[in-house]
Parts: structure tokens; sequence; C-alpha cells
């Protein structure tokens, strides 16, 4: 079985605890701290490249999307370049 993980980078991630867009705290105004902006503490914030996120991923799935996704653009390259 397959762990979830980011659907940005499929690093491990952990509940937000900052604010949804850039994980500092918010003020009791709902202004964040870090850049000012109204904010709230939403979803899950990813270790490795600092994104907010709504949903996880399985792992597999993740795997699956990206693979698809490489053989598109490869089909989408030879299409136009061997016309």
């Amino acid at each position: 079985m397959s762990e979830q993980v980011s659907p940005c980078c499929g690093a491990d991630f952990k509940e937000a605890e900052g604010t949804y867009c850039c994980n500092a705290k918010l003020s009791e105004t709902g202004l964040c701290y870090e850049c000012h902006d109204h904010s709230a503490i939403d979803g899950n914030w990813c270790d490795e490249c600092d994104e907010n996120f709504e949903d996880s991923e399985d792992e597999n799935e993740r795997d699956a999307r990206i693979q698809e996704n490489a053989m598109e653009e490869k089909a989408d390259a030879k299409r136009k370049y061997d016309e």
C-alpha cells in the first residue's frame, strides 16, 4: 500500500499550522503577519517545496499521472515535429 504525498512534488507533508499564503502566523483580524494579506489557516503544507494544497495524493496515483503526462507530451512533440 502506498502512502499519501503532496501533489506538487510527491514529498511528505503536514497539516497547515500557518496561513495558506506563506505558512506564517495569522493575526486576530485575519491578516497574515508575513505578507499582510487576508488569509486563513487551511489545508496541508508540503515539506519540500513549501506549497499549500487541499488534498493529498496517493503516491502510486501520482506516479501514474506523471508517467501519463510525460507520454502525452512525447506524443504531442512527435506529432508536432514529424508532420
